[in-house]
């Protein structure tokens, strides 16, 4: 119970806010365009509808591309100790907290109801600019310049450009929407650059700053392939066709993803892994004192020998 206590006191504060805001301010917004439309009557289940909904797709994606801004930050500041660990911290707050939202969403959405939610133009641009101030405040508090840290050049510039390729061709060959396409196409490119970023990370396994370099790579991608599935969600609510584009699946695989490489770069120490080098300690420790004796044996011989040649 102490370990919990202790979790929620480590937890911080503004980036469980900024994650919960920001589902919080759109439905807000969805609800009071969709007054009129009389398919739930009651002003609060309304709210809850559309709070649900919304948190249930892309809640978690939200505090990934969060938590990944920290992910950065870890890396290329190469903190250690207590400051890694209180870095750690901060970068699951974010996700973290989106569970903990979508769990509630999901115990309150009603699955039967089923309710447009539509944006108008200017709540959409409230929404964008919300989403790029939390997002900038946030990188401003790693210490990483935006130019050259949070956007790389050249992998940033080719990641979105590859989505746009891929949304456009695709939408033309297949004749979708091409509000369907671009989650697909955003979600592919996302893993393929990570996985590239894995498999540097990999041949770089002996080089702690080069592989470096690779671990910044893969968040980096996860964060603009997160920022990009959030901010189009909301861009998407403000046009008349939105086909159904299984959001809650990508948002699985958004967290897969997150979860892999997070526990393969900064995995906590393992029960068998702390057992193995506390019997290496141990044999160390009396490797230690077996020296020390031999050399405090060896100081006693000397001394008993100068004893002797002084008489």
């Amino acid at each position: 119970m102490e370990v919990i206590l202790q979790l929620f006191q480590s937890l911080w504060w503004p980036l469980i806010f900024a994650t919960l805001i920001l589902p919080l301010f759109v439905a807000l917004f969805a609800v009071k365009r969709n007054q009129g439309k009389g398919i739930i009557n009651d002003w609060l289940a309304r709210s809850v509808h559309a709070w649900c909904k919304i948190v249930l797709d892309i809640s978690l994606v939200w505090g990934i591309a969060l938590a990944c801004i920290g992910l950065i930050g870890m890396t290329l500041n190469n903190d250690s100790g207590d400051t890694l660990s209180d870095s750690i911290v901060i970068v699951f707050s974010g996700v973290v907290t989106g569970g903990l939202a979508a769990g509630l969403a999901f115990s309150f959405e009603g699955e039967n109801t089923q309710i447009p939610i539509r944006l108008s133009i200017w709540q959409v641009t409230l929404v964008n600019l919300l989403i790029g101030w939390i997002a900038l405040y946030m990188m401003n508090l790693t210490g990483i310049r935006f130019m050259g840290g949070h956007f790389h050049p050249i992998i940033t510039t080719f990641q979105l450009a590859l989505i746009a390729l891929l949304t456009l061709t695709s939408s033309l060959v297949n004749s979708t929407p091409w509000q369907q396409t671009l989650f697909k196409a955003n979600l592919g490119v996302t893993l393929f650059l990570m996985a590239l970023g894995i498999v540097s990370w990999f041949l770089n396994w002996s080089d702690f700053e080069n592989s470096r370099q690779s671990t910044y790579l893969i968040a980096n991608v996860l964060m603009w392939g997160s920022f990009v599935h959030v901010n189009f969600y909301f861009n998407v609510m403000a046009t008349k066709q939105q086909p159904d584009a299984k959001l809650r699946i990508k948002t699985w695989h958004f967290t897969e993803a997150f979860a892999f490489f997070a526990f393969l770069v900064y995995a906590p120490i393992g029960t068998t892994e702390y057992y193995r080098e506390s019997a290496d300690q141990k044999a160390l420790q009396e490797q230690h004192e077996n020296q020390q004796s031999e050399i405090d044996e060896l100081k006693a011989r000397l001394q008993e020998l100068e004893e002797t040649k002084s008489n």
